[in-house]
């Protein structure tokens, strides 16, 4: 794609700090949906656009725009903040605090909260003029928030060729170790913790290929709290003593992943409501 230097300016906009997580202990996604109305005030200050094109998940920005400055919004959903079935799934144990499980009161509360916020994002996403999600998932859900018919489904380009022309590898009974690969950032909702957990319970019920098997952790870091989540990760890995069976591969380029894909055995997902799924697509595409 040719770009020209001249017709392109960038503006920094000091108050994007105040949408990293470190900044919020306690509720993280709250104070960072308030941080970025700030974020959104300070960008329409700086410069008056004739669009306002949104690819981050800003959605509480738009009505900055919207009806402050009458500017057209166009939206690129790449996951909903809130999902349509998020209110269900606040009933299980895994997803929740177990004193607030313990609390009828405060889950009532947490389940209202949870109604209002889910509101209040429809309300800010019907301020957009034309929307664009990255998967009939994203979309459906969208869909049933936003309550608007402007919705487009646009797939994020995936080059299959460089993966078919892999050399096939087969694996039999004699190779030596056996690798089980997962791809994704290293974010808690990708639940890097049961993967650990399911491969030592493996271990543990099949002790003969205790040395054989490997399981392999690929992701990208993007700040302090991915290294932090790492940091918990071997902990646990530590504390189940397999020390020697988990690896971490971290910021690969895309020759060493399609390596490591092309050699492994099995390839690992845990994430619940996966969206896309580029971890999914570059494991089956091999």
């Amino acid at each position: 794609m040719e770009t020209y230097s001249s017709s392109i300016t960038l503006i920094y906009l000091r108050s994007r700090v105040l949408i990293e997580a470190n900044y919020f202990k306690l509720w993280t996604s709250l104070g960072q949906k308030i941080s970025s109305i700030i974020l959104g005030f300070e960008a329409l200050i700086r410069f008056i656009p004739d669009v306002y094109i949104d690819s981050m998940g800003y959605p509480f920005t738009y009505p900055c725009f919207y009806y402050l400055a009458s500017i057209p919004i166009m939206s690129y959903v790449q996951y909903p903040i809130v999902s349509s079935n998020l209110i269900e799934q606040l009933n299980e144990e895994n997803n929740n605090n177990e004193f607030i499980i313990k609390k009828s009161l405060l889950f009532k509360l947490k389940l209202i909260s949870y109604q209002i916020y889910s509101y209040i994002y429809g309300w800010c996403g019907r301020c957009s003029s034309i929307i664009y999600c990255n998967s009939s998932w994203t979309k459906k859900h969208i869909e049933s928030l936003w309550g608007l018919s402007c919705i487009h489904l646009v797939y994020p380009p995936c080059d299959i060729k460089q993966s078919l022309e892999m050399p096939f590898i087969d694996i039999d009974e004699k190779q030596t170790i056996k690798t089980i690969v997962s791809v994704g950032e290293f974010r808690p909702e990708k639940n890097h913790q049961l993967q650990i957990q399911a491969f030592h319970q493996l271990l543990q019920k099949k002790p003969e290929y205790h040395e054989q098997l490997k399981l392999i952790l690929i992701g990208s870091i993007r700040h302090y709290e991915d290294r932090e989540y790492i940091e918990q990760l071997k902990l646990l890995i530590d504390n189940l003593n397999i020390s020697n069976q988990v690896l971490f591969k971290l910021d690969m380029n895309f020759q060493e992943l399609k390596n490591q894909l092309n050699q492994a055995v099995i390839g690992l997902s845990t994430m619940r409501n996966e969206h896309f799924g580029i971890g999914l697509y570059n494991m089956s595409s091999i």
